[in-house]
């Protein structure tokens, strides 16, 4: 009998000559074994005695080996029972010794052995059966790579594959479909492809085609269908389907290839329809057309043509040639020498007309127009297209016409000798006639000269009234300073009250006799409507005050700012209609609304509305309320006061300015005066920085936004900016200002010294800063500002004196948030810097300044001194002090500019004509602010400077030059 050890080996010898692929283990793992046929498959020595599990696992996939590790470890760590033989392993990958991979399927089975024979048998014993499954493997991934190029053909197929069954239910989609009618594939299947895809009037259709395509062989005819996508929108589709059936002959379903041709679709409609319309152009036209060839042949004729020759159908005409139309030699010339020179024709010529006679024999007239048709502009025309006319019978009618005129001509003869007697007859009853209205005229400039001089009287008459007034009510102010008592400044204040009145009476006078004389004059010039707006608040805010009304003022957005009229004149009528307001108004508010329409590229309609809610009028009492003298009764004249005269001087301004003024109101509910006037405007939108403030609400404190021309409030205190500038005499003018609102100022002189001292962790309120400056720009400074995550709510507010709106585009690109245009007047650099200092929305004015008038100005030629002490806050010293500097720093820049030019250097040139004119705009020197202006631009858009420009450059620079040294010496 043999022993144990003695029978593993028998069975071991006997696997290795059958081949069998395997390896086992008893006990500790280190000493396993694999058969001879692993060993072989492996590349390993067929006799070696021990392959431990350590071996085997490095020959193992390191994508395979946590798998095997997890299935191995519950045979040989484990207690597993026998029932655990069997156990499959997923195919795994192993090593050959020269390199290759082999796929295995690994099996287990493991045997207790629980009585030991020997030391090298004792303990559990573990055979894993490999089962070579290389080539089934690559036969499987091979077909799993062709699953996928068939799945990429099907999805990539450029129309709709379907598939359904014999119902037509949907079996298969690929991904065009999707894109087509918008359903997924996991949406559309097992859907009914008619319910998906077909609107309901083609449904029962569908069920035909299906039942047809289901019976014949091989496709179905392409057809056209409307389809319905997922989104509900209309499709036009082209189907084709073909069954598919087994090899026993089953019909299984059907596939069904769509194609999307909605665009292809209207495309050919368009194309039929352009045929229709050519067509019916080409057969309804009244001309005959004929298009022929370069030999003559006739290919094309129309209907009139058949008309025309008299022939029974067209095809009798493509049998001539165009030659052969007509008998004529001259027709024949003409045909020859039209299809000789095609080539020379482009568009139409001129008519030609020829007298021939028909194949018939009927005389016609024809009216010719031609052309050549080519089939590309490269090529010569091959062909000719003839339009003929007949104009047989209009030229009969012509010829009867003429004798009709001469007959008419002789009746019109005998017709003026009889109305010359007439007229001779007449002449003597207009010489009497003109007797009559000569001594009329007379009359008539008798009784205008009588109204002329009674205005003229009461013009004199005023204005010798205003003069002692004007003392009396100036040297009762004065007393009403040094009464001793408050009976004595209540008789002095009802002495200014009763003054004021009367004055205003004169004023109304004066003005109604300057119309009525002819002698109120308009002007054109440039203002400002805030300053307009804010300067009639200010001639009735005392009253406001008074009677604790609110007064509002609103602007629609897009009315420009920068008009062209007369101010004076617009301010006249809003401070009558402000002072009606506020007198027959005892509670509620006084609100002016102001919107405009342009109606041009620099004209437009301003329309202002004032509103009221005190007592209001009657229709009657509104009627006859714009007449001289006029008041509404006798009972408000003696409660109110007034002239009368008030509303017929605004009714008489607002016709002087191409406007008109109306009346809605009634009684008890208030009114609302509207009055509109012509005025121009500047093209360019105002910039961002001297724009109106928006609309308030003006209390009877008086506290509001706007100011008047005196020294400005310190609303700011405690407030610190950067004002940079490279001009010193602009850095200056700010400054003042500045102060002026208790700002801390720190200055620079180019946008490198802004960014160094905000570098140094100062506290700033905002940067206002110029543009254009050396070294680094305004724009440049505040690119890099914006760049630095320590300032991204730092207001930074751009000076400049380019008012345009590319310009403030600039400015927003890099990152400024406002724009104040040079010269800037002080009241708008504080709207602006309210804005963004949050001073609140209202703050108190200041006493007003003296105003200019008490500083003796010299008159200086060439320089508006009204404009420059507005810009310098109505401050003469230090305005006289800017004119002193003015030639020292500028006095050279006429031949700067000059020699800039002369060495090619244009940028440098530009910036010395900007910094003239922001300098020259800032002290009223108009006439040079806008030839230094000129300049620029012409500079800036890469022009030639002309000499024109550059004369009128020094010639204003030379006159302001003169005016100041002449005055001041300097």
């Amino acid at each position: 009998m043999l022993s144990l050890p003695a029978t593993s080996a028998g069975l071991k010898q006997a696997a290795d000559l059958a081949r069998l692929a395997y390896w086992e283990v008893q006990g500790d793992p280190r000493y396993g074994s694999a058969s001879g046929g692993l060993l072989a498959r492996l590349g390993e020595p067929v006799d070696r005695p021990v392959f431990s599990l350590e071996e085997l696992e490095a020959r193992i996939h390191p994508q395979d080996l946590a798998t095997w590790r997890t299935w191995i470890g519950g045979f040989i760590d484990s207690e597993a029972q026998p029932s655990a033989t069997g156990a499959l392993l997923p195919p795994i990958r192993l090593r050959q010794v020269a390199g290759g991979w082999i796929w295995f399927r690994a099996k287990s089975a493991v045997a207790a052995n629980p009585v030991a024979l020997s030391a090298g048998e004792a303990g559990r014993r573990v055979t894993v059966l490999f089962e070579d499954c290389n080539d089934r493997h690559a036969l499987e991934a091979a077909l799993r790579d062709s699953q996928m190029r068939y799945r990429g053909l099907y999805d990539l197929a450029p129309v709709a594959v379907i598939v359904t069954e014999r119902t037509g239910i949907v079996t298969e989609w690929n991904v065009q479909a999707t894109s087509i009618f918008g359903w997924s594939r996991d949406e559309a299947l097992g859907k009914s492809l008619m319910e998906l895809l077909l609107p309901d009037e083609h449904k029962a259709g569908f069920v035909v085609r299906l039942k047809e395509a289901l019976q014949r062989d091989g496709r179905t005819p392409s057809l056209l269908q409307d389809c319905r996508t997922k989104a509900g929108a209309r499709a036009t589709c082209q189907w084709q389907s073909v069954r598919l059936t087994s090899s026993s002959g089953t019909v299984h379903g059907l596939l069904t290839l769509i194609q999307d041709v909605t665009d292809a679709h209207r495309a050919m409609l368009a194309v039929q329809r352009n045929e229709a319309l050519y067509r019916t152009l080409v057969e309804t036209t009244p001309d005959a057309i004929l298009l022929v060839e370069a030999d003559g042949r006739i290919q094309i004729a129309n209907q009139q043509a058949v008309r025309l020759f008299n022939a029974d159908t067209v095809f009798e005409l493509y049998a001539l040639t165009a030659e052969g139309l007509f008998p004529d030699a001259a027709w024949k010339d003409f045909v020859a020498g039209t299809l000789r020179d095609a080539r020379d024709f482009s568009g139409f010529i001129d008519a030609r007309e020829f007298s021939v006679t028909r194949g018939d024999g009927a005389p016609l007239v024809l009216q010719i127009f031609f052309t050549g048709l080519s089939a590309s502009r490269a090529e010569d025309p091959a062909t000719i297209v003839l339009f003929l006319r007949d104009v047989t019978e209009t030229r009969r009618t012509e010829s009867e016409l003429l004798g009709y005129r001469s007959y008419l001509e002789n009746l019109v003869r005998e017709r003026t000798r009889a109305l010359e007697l007439q007229n001779t007859q007449l002449a003597v009853e207009i010489q009497e006639r003109k007797r009559a209205e000569a001594a009329l005229l007379d009359a008539k400039n008798l009784a205008e000269s009588a109204a002329l001089a009674k205005g003229a009287f009461l013009a004199n008459m005023s204005h010798e009234i205003r003069t002692p007034m004007n003392a009396i009510l100036g040297l009762a102010r004065l007393l009403m300073k040094t009464a001793a008592d408050d009976r004595q400044r209540d008789y002095l204040k009802r002495i200014v009250d009763a003054g004021g009145l009367l004055l205003g009476l004169l004023n109304d006078v004066l003005d109604l006799s300057k119309m009525e004389a002819g002698r109120m004059t308009v002007e054109k010039i440039s203002f400002r409507l805030d300053e307009v707006l804010d300067n009639a608040r200010t001639m009735v805010l005392h009253r406001v005050q008074e009677k604790e009304l609110e007064l509002r003022v609103s602007v629609a957005p897009g009315v420009p700012d920068n008009l062209i009229g007369d101010p004076l004149r617009l301010s006249q009528i809003l401070v009558n209609l402000l002072s009606n307001a506020a007198k027959f108004t005892e509670n509620g508010f006084i609100a002016i609304f102001v919107r405009s329409e342009r109606l041009s590229a620099d004209t437009l309609t301003l329309t202002v509305d004032v509103q009221d809610t005190g007592i209001g009028l009657t229709p009657e009492q509104a009627g006859k309320l714009f007449g001289a003298f006029a008041q509404a009764d006798e009972s408000t004249t003696r409660r109110f006061g007034g002239s009368g005269l008030g509303l017929a001087i605004c009714k008489k301004l607002a016709e002087a300015m191409d406007g008109s003024i109306g009346l809605k109101s009634e009684p008890g509910r208030g009114s609302t005066f509207s009055f509109d006037v012509r005025l121009g405007f500047v093209a360019e939108p105002a910039p961002a920085g001297t724009e109106r403030r928006p609309a308030g609400l003006y209390g009877a404190s008086g506290a509001c936004g706007c100011g008047s021309p005196g020294t400005l409030a310190p609303i700011f205190i405690g407030r610190r900016v950067i004002l940079a500038d490279d001009v010193e005499n602009n850095r200056l003018v700010a400054m003042e200002s500045l102060r002026e609102l208790g700002l801390a100022v720190d200055v620079a002189e180019n946008g490198r010294q802004v960014l160094d001292l905000l570098a140094h962790g100062v506290a700033y309120d905002a940067v206002l800063m110029d543009i254009e400056m050396p070294e680094m720009g305004g724009l440049e400074a505040a690119r890099h500002l914006r760049a630095d995550g320590r300032f991204p709510a730092l207001p930074v507010i751009a000076l400049t004196a380019h008012a345009v709106s590319e310009e403030q585009d600039r400015c927003r690109q890099a990152g400024m948030d406002d724009f104040l245009t040079k010269p800037f007047t002080p009241q708008a650099l504080r709207y602006t810097l309210a804005r963004w200092l949050r001073a609140g929305d209202q703050f108190e004015e200041a006493a007003p300044a003296p105003p200019a008038a008490a500083w003796a100005m010299p008159e200086l030629a060439g320089i508006d001194t009204g404009v420059g002490l507005r810009y310098m806050n109505n401050k003469p010293a230090f305005y006289e002090k800017m004119l002193k500097t003015f030639p020292a720093r500028f006095g050279l820049a006429g031949e700067t500019v000059l020699g800039s030019l002369a060495q090619g250097d244009r940028d440098r040139a530009g910036q010395t004509a900007h910094t003239l004119k922001g300098a020259a705009g800032a002290i009223g020197a108009l006439r040079l602010q806008q030839a230094a202006d000129r300049v620029e631009q012409v500079l800036r858009s890469q022009a030639e400077v002309g000499r024109a420009e550059l004369d009128e450059l020094g010639a204003a620079l030379r006159e302001v030059l003169a005016c100041i040294r002449a005055h001041y010496g300097a």
